[in-house]
C-alpha cells in the first residue's frame, strides 16, 4: 500500500500511463494527465482511493480495464475527448449515480451510447 504521495504532475514526455503504475496510491487526491498521453494501462490507477477527481485528455483513445476500479472518492471525471473510448470494467467498483462525467460540448449523446460510458447518471457538457 502506498500512502505518501497525494499529488502527481506527469511530465509532458511520457506517452503511455503503464499498467499497474499507481495500483494502490491510496493517499493520491489530484493528478494530471498532460496531453502527450495516449494510453492508459490496465489497473494503472486502481484502488487510488483518495483520488476525487480525473481530468482524461482528448490525446486518450485507449484506457485499460480497471484503470480506476475501486476508485471510491472521484466524484468528477472530465473527459475531454470527443469520441468515447471502449471501455467495459474502467471504473469497476465506482459508484456512478455519485460522480459526475464532464465530456466536451456536441459528444453528450454520444456518451450516453457507449458502452461503459452510458453508466454515468450524470453527464454534462463542458466546452
Amino acid at each position: 500500500m502506498r500512502l505518501g504521495v497525494s499529488s502527481i504532475a506527469i511530465p509532458y514526455s511520457v506517452t503511455s500511463i503503464g499498467e499497474g503504475s499507481f495500483w494502490q496510491c491510496r493517499g493520491l487526491t489530484s493528478i494530471t494527465i498532460p496531453s502527450s498521453v495516449t494510453s492508459i494501462g490496465i489497473g494503472a490507477f486502481g484502488q487510488c482511493c483518495g483520488l476525487t477527481s480525473i481530468t482524461i485528455p482528448s490525446s486518450v483513445t485507449y484506457i485499460g480495464d480497471e484503470a480506476f476500479a475501486e476508485c471510491y472518492s472521484l466524484t468528477t471525471i472530465f473527459n475531454r475527448r470527443d469520441i468515447p473510448q471502449n471501455i467495459i470494467n474502467v471504473f469497476w467498483g465506482l459508484n456512478r449515480t455519485t460522480c459526475t462525467l464532464f465530456v466536451p460540448i456536441g459528444s453528450i449523446e454520444a456518451y450516453r451510447a457507449a458502452e461503459g460510458w452510458k453508466d454515468f447518471v450524470n453527464i454534462n457538457e463542458i466546452q
